[in-house]
């Protein structure tokens, strides 16, 4: 279990995690079972690294208070899960 930051949105959940543990959603990423306020969710987890446009838009609304000054190399990573 991992505790991290969600926002979701219809189908799709955004999680923002720091740290290493990204890099298991890397490539084709993983299937994932995640408990999001007492429910039980299913979907597929991916890393976006490839659209710097998606990261900002999301984080904009998933992390509204990190300083506009603080690196995006230390704002974590933008992990995409569609729901199944």
């Amino acid at each position: 279990m991992f505790p991290v930051n969600y926002l979701r949105e219809g189908d799709l959940v955004f999680m923002g995690i720091d740290g290493r543990w990204w890099r298991a959603f890397q490539g084709s990423g993983q299937p994932v079972t995640m408990l999001i306020q007492g429910e039980v969710l299913e979907g597929h987890a991916r890393v976006n690294l490839e659209d710097p446009a998606l990261v900002k838009d999301v984080f904009a609304r998933l992390r509204p208070t990190v300083p506009d000054w603080l690196p995006d190399a230390l704002n974590g990573k933008l992990v995409t899960i569609r729901l199944m």
